[in-house]
């Protein structure tokens, strides 16, 4: 059986198409004083460094532009499956909190949250794997767990693998490795990865915004027909749903955010295929 969550402290991807658009691309140099200056070989690029930024595409980006931030990856990826190139392969970046991995790796951001299940969404997997895909390539390296790494593998000032002297923990266990990497072989080998046999997106909120008033929620199962759709609140079952369109409330329903306590809170939509 099948089911499929989605959470959102806002918007999701929308399934993808079997034939896929051009990468959506776009270059935003990062603050000349969040990176070191000399130049890298091609020669010295050996891993991948997978990030998770615990906030939004649009902040990540506004906070490798900021020369305080003393911070920075080559590539930031949205749940929308947009791309911003921050730095050039030829300038190693502050990403890893290890300066050997640091000039040996690239690194990736992916707008969401590490601990919060279910903001990565497929369109973001497949964004993201499509960047990597392309660097595996261009430097032949392999695909695998010892060339693709997460930010909690980089060793420590001590040689433990705790993510770096600040000894962080994303991507984290809600990160799917298994998927990624299929879609990075796939993509490697020129070939598009099916779309899931099921999944569900939801576009009603931005990530991370404020929501006030009564406000429509609406999720789109996709693949197989959907049995239900659930709609949930912090992890709490609000309202369920078993006819399209999968609103909130029903057919011109609306949440009404004056009943939650004012803070921050996760929506998330859970839609359960016919055969369970």
């Amino acid at each position: 059986g099948l089911a499929a969550t989605l959470g959102a402290v806002a918007s999701a991807g929308r399934a993808m198409a079997s034939v896929e658009p051009p990468l959506a691309l776009r270059v935003v140099p990062a603050s000349p004083a969040n990176y070191p200056h000399a130049h890298r070989p091609r020669s010295l690029i050996r891993l991948v460094v997978v990030h998770v930024a615990e906030g939004s595409y649009a902040g990540t980006v506004r906070w490798f532009r900021n020369p305080r931030a003393r911070v920075s990856a080559h590539y930031v990826v949205s749940r929308a499956g947009e791309v911003t190139r921050m730095l050039p392969h030829t300038r190693a970046g502050w990403h890893a909190g290890n300066g050997y991995v640091n000039r040996r790796s690239i690194g990736i951001e992916h707008e969401g949250f590490t601990w919060t299940p279910w903001t990565m969404t497929d369109a973001e997997y497949r964004a993201s794997a499509r960047v990597v895909a392309a660097i595996m390539r261009r430097y032949l390296l392999p695909i695998d767990r010892a060339h693709v790494i997460g930010h909690r593998d980089v060793p420590d000032a001590h040689g433990r693998r705790v993510g770096g002297y600040a000894h962080h923990t994303d991507p984290g266990p809600y990160w799917n490795w298994g998927r990624y990497l299929s879609y990075v072989r796939s993509y490697a080998a020129g070939r598009t990865p099916p779309p899931p046999a099921f999944d569900v997106t939801s576009d009603s909120f931005a990530f991370g915004s404020t929501v006030t008033g009564a406000v429509p929620w609406e999720a789109v199962p996709a693949g197989v027909p959907a049995e239900r759709v659930e709609f949930r609140v912090d992890g709490r079952l609000r309202d369920t749903q078993r006819q399209p369109p999968y609103t909130f409330g029903g057919a011109g329903g609306t949440l009404n955010t004056a009943r939650e306590q004012n803070g921050r809170h996760t929506l998330s939509v859970r839609a359960v295929a016919a055969d369970g």
